[in-house]
């Protein structure tokens, strides 16, 4: 990612010439694959470019995994099937509903994520504490 933890809203001051350089390092270290998260993995990088996740492909031909804004099925196939990605990561979505996959191919509805999903601390124990709690909240 080219975003930072305190501040979502950096760009790579050189824009696609960092993305150049930086995958193509990252090709010639010999590494097998590239994981890019962004906020939406198939937004442009910068204003004019591919997304980073097809920079990534452009400039190693490696694999890339992509992370980012996956919340539904239609989102994960486009960006396959675009040749945003190889694979498609999901994060928050995955976290909301722990049988995703299976969820999307029923055309089942999906939970939006919810930081307190994982409040006070970021575990299962509390994942499922939340998840009762809102099933006793339905019924």
């Amino acid at each position: 990612s080219q975003k930072k933890v305190n501040d979502d809203s950096y760009l790579w001051p050189e824009k696609e010439e960092a993305a150049k350089e930086i995958f193509t390092l990252m090709k010639d270290s010999g590494i097998d694959y590239i994981h890019t998260t962004e906020p939406e993995l198939t937004a442009p990088a910068f204003q004019g470019s591919a997304s980073l996740a097809m920079l990534a492909k452009k400039y190693s031909d490696l694999p890339v995994i992509a992370n980012g804004g996956v919340t539904d099925g239609q989102i994960a196939s486009t960006a396959i099937n675009n040749n945003h990605a190889d694979l498609v990561a999901i994060g928050k979505s995955a976290l909301a509903n722990q049988n995703w996959p299976a969820q999307v191919q029923q055309g089942s509805p999906l939970v939006p994520f919810n930081f307190e999903m994982l409040s006070p601390i970021a575990n299962l124990a509390c994942a499922l504490r939340y998840f009762e709690t809102q099933q006793e909240v339905m019924t």
